[in-house]
């Protein structure tokens, strides 16, 4: 029988032939074939002994397995297709039969070969593109960080000079035997002002905080938003509606909301700008808790957006503004962390009346401890 399989298929296909199951096993392990025709009977093993052997090597996992048996024995191919056989062919068998069942299973073995290489090419892809919006994600961080360089110098450079007065008063106030408690206090605040500024920017522009998820009030994340973009909203009120009582507790990664927020300010800033001359621009930032989630709303009185602008907004390298102005990823980028937290932005607006930006964040179970 071995021979005559050699004889039949050797015009179509490279044949190796072996008589045991231990040579047959190492042809298979050397040659790597796309399909076994594999015995029920062997000189020194069964088939099933055989069959397990071969799925435990990984370098035959898109081989086939057609067993040859000439047994009815139904708890056998039980057996057989439990530890991993692909077919059987009853003996006696035809040529034809027997052609169309190794051609069928050469060709699924291809196509499984090639399935799996192109799963290892879209995972390596997918690797990179993870690995690109990390790094569009710290490059728009990094920039936001390099435009509010000049308010954070100033935020920084206030408690400082502050702190540098209070330092002069202490000098003054000891040299002439006067009480210094409230200026020790108060040198106390301004380096601890200077203190949260700097441990925010650092949480905020290092890349290893990006995917961090901690538990924060929404009050904290906006502050700090704030504090970031206070250069750019110096002459616009921002009026801030929260809760007194309980806190908004939400879990997110908190590098990346003060991101949003930071954007979404920044933005709003940019759209009352025009409409200074006739009305008082204002911006107002909200939250408040919908079930299991917290909704957080910016809204402005600005110059609003079209109706053919609005469905694009949040597509990549898609902006509005001047060039050389940005890239267009700003909006890009908060919608797909608000996204990768369960939301996503949403936008309401009406050309020269303003805009609403909403999205939601999962409540902190944290909340429920305090």
């Amino acid at each position: 029988i071995r021979q005559f399989l050699e004889s039949s298929l050797r015009s179509r296909y490279k044949t190796s032939v072996a008589e045991t199951a231990t040579e047959g096993l190492t042809a298979a392990k050397q040659t790597k074939p796309r399909c076994i025709l594999l015995d029920m009977m062997l000189p020194d093993h069964d088939g099933l002994w055989v069959l397990r052997q071969l799925r435990q090597t990984p370098d035959l996992a898109d081989t086939k397995i057609l067993m040859l048996t000439a047994q009815s024995d139904e708890s056998l191919k039980l057996l057989a297709l439990q530890s991993g056989v692909d077919d059987f062919l009853p003996k006696p068998f035809g040529i034809s039969e027997l052609h169309a069942r190794v051609a069928g299973l050469t060709r699924s073995s291809s196509l499984q070969q090639e399935l799996r290489a192109e799963k290892r090419e879209l995972e390596s892809a997918l690797t990179q593109l993870k690995s690109t919006e990390a790094q569009l994600f710290q490059s728009e961080k990094m920039r936001a960080v390099g435009s509010m360089a000049a308010g954070l110098m100033h935020e920084i450079n206030n408690p400082v000079n502050f702190t540098l007065m209070a330092i002069k008063i202490l000098q003054r106030d000891v040299a002439k035997g006067k009480p210094i408690d409230d200026t020790v206090n108060d040198v106390f605040d301004g380096v601890t002002r200077i203190g949260d500024i700097v441990s925010d920017l650092r949480s905020f522009a290092y890349p290893d905080q990006a995917h961090h998820r901690t538990d924060f009030t929404v009050r904290e994340v906006l502050n700090t938003s704030l504090r970031f973009a206070a250069d750019n909203l110096k002459n616009i009120p921002v009026a801030v509606e929260l809760p007194a009582e309980p806190e908004l507790w939400v879990r997110a990664s908190r590098s990346q909301i003060a991101q949003v927020l930071l954007n979404l300010l920044v933005n709003a800033a940019k759209a009352t700008d025009p409409i200074a001359d006739t009305r008082p621009p204002k911006i107002t930032v909200r939250a408040y808790l919908q079930v299991d989630r917290v909704v957080v709303e910016v809204q402005d009185n600005g110059v609003g957006m079209s109706p053919e602008t609005l469905p694009r907004i949040t597509e990549p390298f898609f902006t509005t503004a001047e060039p050389g102005q940005g890239l267009g990823l700003g909006l890009s980028i908060s919608d797909s962390i608000a996204r990768a937290h369960g939301s996503g932005l949403k936008f309401t607006s009406q050309s020269q009346v303003g805009t609403t930006v909403t999205f939601d964040l999962p409540l902190s179970r944290a909340a429920d401890k305090r």
